[in-house]
């Protein structure tokens, strides 16, 4: 099966001057394939940024983080810093969620009341 290609509008890594508000953007066809590693990679790196991140804090529970990703018109992703919404609109958001631990009560069967036994 071929590859498919997407096309993506995003900035052009060509531009020079990127300073606030001053980007190019162009259209570009991307495989399918390269977006994909470029995702797996930069999921990689978050995982791996976050792997020291408490589960909780001063009392506080952190349930999930969101992360913005601009995409290049080659299809590499970056963060999103603050203010970065002055360089587009476009990008991939992830959305992670913390894994809940699997509950003792998972290996009790299920009543048919919705209890458990």
């Amino acid at each position: 099966m071929p590859d498919t290609d997407l096309w993506i509008i995003g900035i052009s890594e060509e531009s020079t001057d990127r300073s606030l508000g001053t980007f190019l953007f162009r259209r570009a066809k991307v495989s399918a394939t390269t977006l994909r590693s470029n995702i797996t990679g930069f999921v990689d790196a978050l995982s791996e940024a976050m792997a020291d991140v408490p589960q909780a804090l001063s009392g506080y529970t952190m349930e999930s983080v969101q992360v913005i990703a601009e995409i290049s018109a080659k299809g590499k992703l970056s963060l999103l810093g603050s203010g970065g919404e002055a360089g587009g609109k476009g990008g991939i958001i992830f959305t992670f969620t913390r894994a809940k631990p699997p509950s003792d009560d998972a290996d009790r069967p299920e009543l048919p009341d919705g209890h458990r036994s």
